[in-house]
C-alpha cells in the first residue's frame, strides 16, 4: 500500500515564514549583540575594580613598595580589550591623626574608558573608575 503525499496549497501564504523571519531576525540579532556588549561592559568594570583592589593591597606589605610598583601591578592585573583606553593609576598619600597617632593612607584611583559597540546606535564610551583607600603599615 502506498501512501499518497498531500501537497500544501499554493497561494498567498507561500513564503510568509521567510518574510516573517526576515523581519524578526535583525531585531533578535540586535538584542543578542546588545546583551553581549553589556556583558563585556560588566566584565571590564569588574576587572577595573579587582585590579585596583589587588594593587592597593600591596601597601599592606612591609616595607611599603614604591608607588610605581603598585601602578605596574595594577596595569598588569587589568585585562584590557582592544577598545579600552587605560589611564595610569593615580596614587595619593593621605596623612590623618587619630587619637594622637599619625596614620598614613594611600588612595588608589584607576580609570578606564571602555568603548561599547551597540547595534543600531553605534559606539558609546563609558568611563569606568574605581577608588580604594588602604592604610599602610608603619
Amino acid at each position: 500500500m502506498t501512501l499518497a503525499r498531500r501537497r500544501l496549497p499554493k497561494g498567498p501564504e507561500e513564503g510568509s515564514a521567510a518574510l516573517e523571519f526576515a523581519l524578526a531576525a535583525p531585531v533578535i540579532l540586535a538584542i543578542v549583540l546588545g546583551v553581549i556588549e553589556v556583558g563585556r561592559l560588566g566584565l571590564a568594570s569588574s576587572s577595573v575594580k579587582e585590579a585596583t583592589i589587588v594593587g592597593s593591597r600591596l601597601y599592606r606589605l612591609y616595607p611599603v613598595p614604591p608607588d610605581s610598583t603598585v601602578q605596574n601591578a595594577i596595569l598588569a592585573r587589568f585585562s584590557k580589550s582592544k577598545s579600552d583606553t587605560v589611564s595610569t593609576p593615580v596614587i595619593e598619600t593621605l596623612d590623618e591623626v587619630v587619637n594622637g597617632q599619625k596614620i598614613r593612607k594611600k588612595r588608589v584611583t584607576f580609570q578606564v574608558i571602555h568603548k561599547v559597540n551597540l547595534p543600531l546606535s553605534g559606539s558609546v564610551e563609558y568611563p569606568l573608575k574605581y577608588t580604594t583607600t588602604m592604610s599602610t603599615n608603619p
